[in-house]
């Protein structure tokens, strides 16, 4: 050989087997992972579709309670024996015609009106 080639160290390999890492065990199948996507979008979709249906059926219920109240001009319009007893009272500022109009007024069923309001009001 000539002094002037290059020849390669002995000690270097130029195999790149040994370069390479080797694994330790054999490479697993990776888990299928879960796709949450389609789910939370089945699930936006029945929560929409509930509160739809349940927006409806209130206002259903509404239509049928508004059908049932009255109008303030109804409530007016009304015979109130109550009222219309109160209204024939004498306008007189003697203690003695005081008297006499609080004898003449029956308040026993003055609270009647309310007992029918509380059973509206549960219903």
């Amino acid at each position: 050989m000539e002094p002037n080639e290059t020849t390669p160290p002995q000690n270097q390999t130029l195999s790149t087997d040994q370069n390479m890492a080797t694994p330790s065990s054999t490479p697993t199948e990776p888990s299928p992972k879960r796709a949450f996507g389609p789910t939370v979008g089945v699930g936006i979709i029945v929560l929409i579709i509930v509160l739809g249906g349940l927006y409806f059926w209130g206002a259903e219920l509404n239509k049928r309670q508004e059908g049932t109240m009255m109008t303030p001009e109804q409530i007016l319009s009304e015979n109130d024996p109550t009222l219309n007893n109160l209204k024939v009272q004498s306008s007189a500022d003697t203690v003695d015609a005081i008297e006499a109009d609080l004898q003449a007024t029956d308040l026993s069923a003055i609270d009647a009106d309310l007992d029918q309001v509380d059973a509206e009001l549960q219903r």
